[in-house]
């Protein structure tokens, strides 16, 4: 088999070289798509490696990656929410909204990061959401990502959804994530702190 010649390419040869390169391009892609040599990918399917729900790893990978560089985390958080982030938001560092919008199908979520410990965090939300919901919370010790963390399941009243917030410490810093119990599975094994 010769192989052409960088000084030999002619018109003649130009379907072989796309038909080279369209194999090339091909192969790689399917490299990718099988797991190929991406650390940050692995990261990703070590978090969706469980089965409270058989449609959650069909449902995580539907969703969106957020990093936060600043404070070295990232979580997933559902596809077309609008994204806001707060500036001076209730002594956080740091505040967003994922809110809903038209073309949203999930609910959406908010997350702050705090110098607060943990136990602190979650006395700050008990006081803060005891306005508006006169019952008790449920409240569960959990793992997230190796983290001991805290969650906190508030049932619907009157015209308020039912919440879920899960609270945990990484990184030197305390983040709390609040959706509806409905997603709140999906956020909790989606968080990892790098």
């Amino acid at each position: 088999m010769r192989f052409i010649s960088i000084k030999k390419i002619t018109v003649k040869n130009i379907p072989l070289l796309l038909f080279i390169f369209t194999l090339v391009i091909f192969a790689y892609k399917m490299y990718i798509s099988r797991g190929g040599d991406n650390t940050f990918k692995k990261k990703e399917e070590k978090n969706l490696e469980y089965t409270s729900n058989n449609n959650t790893q069909e449902e995580l990978s539907t969703w969106k990656t957020y990093n936060n560089t600043n404070y070295r985390f990232v979580i997933k958080i559902p596809n077309l929410l609008l994204e806001r982030v707060y500036t001076g938001q209730q002594d956080y560092l740091f505040f967003v909204k994922f809110e809903e919008n038209k073309f949203s199908e999930e609910k959406g979520v908010a997350l702050g990061v705090t110098d607060r410990t943990v136990a602190q965090e979650v006395e700050k939300i008990r006081t803060d959401m005891a306005k508006d919901f006169s019952i008790n919370p449920k409240e569960s010790n959990i793992k997230v990502d190796g983290q001991d963390a805290v969650r906190i399941d508030y049932e619907k009243v009157g015209e308020l959804e039912a919440r879920s917030v899960v609270v945990v410490r990484g990184n030197d810093v305390t983040i709390s994530v609040s959706t509806v119990p409905e997603q709140i599975e999906r956020l909790i094994k989606s968080i990892d702190f790098y």
